[in-house]
């Protein structure tokens, strides 16, 4: 059925290439509770807007990853943080049922242990909907390093509510600054 829409209600990953071809849509959510049913009926018929991200890597095929035994995250390139292939979904993924610019980034130096970081979401779509803005920071290096740091990692998140259409909000993040920096074991 060309407009099959596929729920997966699992707490974790799973190779999906061929169902994503297939499907019209996915809708994945953790086991919850006694009022998933209602949950996922509200999305599906858009009585809710999901605005909800990923908690992990949804890997293409199983051969991406490392062996189970393996717990070098590094080496293993086993998170979002140091694998260096493509995915099917990365860390943080999510859909809504509008759609969200930003514009006007501002970092502000607490001059404590802190920065603080804004930003202007933007509703460009035609339904109200909540945006989880996420914060990541990156090694930016040009020059190679003889130590391994993360491709990527989320430092900060802010989940802006309720911006109706045409409505801009500003979402606000403190970033410690202990972040921006790593250890050479």
């Amino acid at each position: 059925n060309p407009d099959a829409v596929i729920v997966l209600v699992t707490n974790y990953p799973y190779s999906i290439v061929e169902l994503q071809n297939r499907a019209k849509a996915i809708v994945y959510t953790a086991s919850g509770s006694q009022e998933l049913g209602n949950g996922i009926a509200a999305v599906l018929s858009g009585r809710v807007n999901p605005a909800a991200r990923l908690p992990m890597t949804w890997y293409r095929k199983d051969e991406d990853l490392a062996d189970i035994n393996d717990y070098d995250i590094i080496k293993g390139k086993r998170t979002y943080q140091y694998f260096d292939g493509k995915v099917l979904y990365p860390f943080g993924y999510g859909l809504s049922y509008t759609h969200f610019d930003y514009s006007n980034m501002n970092v502000v130096d607490n001059g404590d242990f802190t920065y603080t970081v804004t930003v202007d979401v933007t509703n460009n779509g035609e339904v109200e909907g909540d945006d989880v803005v996420q914060l990541y920071i990156d090694d930016g290096a040009e020059v190679p390093s003889n130590v391994q740091v993360a491709e990527k990692q989320l430092v900060a998140f802010d989940r802006v509510e309720d911006i109706e259409p045409g409505e801009t909000k500003t979402a606000t993040m403190t970033v410690e600054k202990h972040m921006l920096s790593y250890w050479d074991d």
